[in-house]
């Protein structure tokens, strides 16, 4: 996902109202447990700070599927992440001439040429966002780990303690 910077490039303190579309695959998100079908969004603007500094700021959306973490039943989510990020020139002019900057704080992205690529950011920022654990409601009672029936469904009547002893973490359910 590109943004032609060339409008704002030599203007200190202009800003370039940008929106993006485009497939999960536009911008390689991918992430295990995840699954992206929608389009990705971006509603934002790219500003010159100066000094070859530009700020993309706005909001990215998306939609994903993963499987509750207790029943495995698929769960649909949706992100709305804010963005703020940094791309800094990787060149700087001298006497005429373009040489590439030695130092590199590791903060933020870099750019050169007319357009800056904000795919990675936006990968960065929604794979960030996305929840440590998904479920398909609070009280999700899971699958039983005896036989394996989903508990939100019906009632197996095993005991959880019933497979204690075959469990390698059995013993720490007596310790606990």
């Amino acid at each position: 996902m590109l943004v032609d910077i060339k409008p704002i490039a030599r203007s200190t303190g202009e800003s370039l109202p940008v929106e993006l579309s485009g497939t999960p695959d536009s911008i390689a998100l991918a992430f295990p447990g995840f699954r992206f079908s929608e389009p990705v969004t971006f509603t934002g603007k790219v500003a010159n700070t100066g000094d070859g500094l530009l700020v993309l700021s706005g909001t990215v959306a998306a939609s994903y599927e993963s499987d509750c973490g207790r029943c495995l039943r698929p769960v649909h989510g949706a992100l709305s992440v804010p963005v703020v990020e940094t791309y800094r020139s990787r060149y700087h002019a001298d006497v005429g001439r373009r040489e590439e900057k030695e130092e590199d704080d590791g903060t933020g992205y870099r750019f050169d040429g007319w357009s800056i690529d904000v795919s990675e950011a936006l990968r960065d920022d929604l794979l960030l966002a996305l929840p440590a654990r998904v479920l398909c409601r609070e009280d999700c009672r899971g699958l039983c780990t005896v036989c394996f029936a989903d508990r939100n469904e019906r009632d197996c009547g095993h005991d959880e303690r019933d497979d204690s002893e075959k469990s390698p973490f059995g013993r720490l359910r007596e310790l606990l």
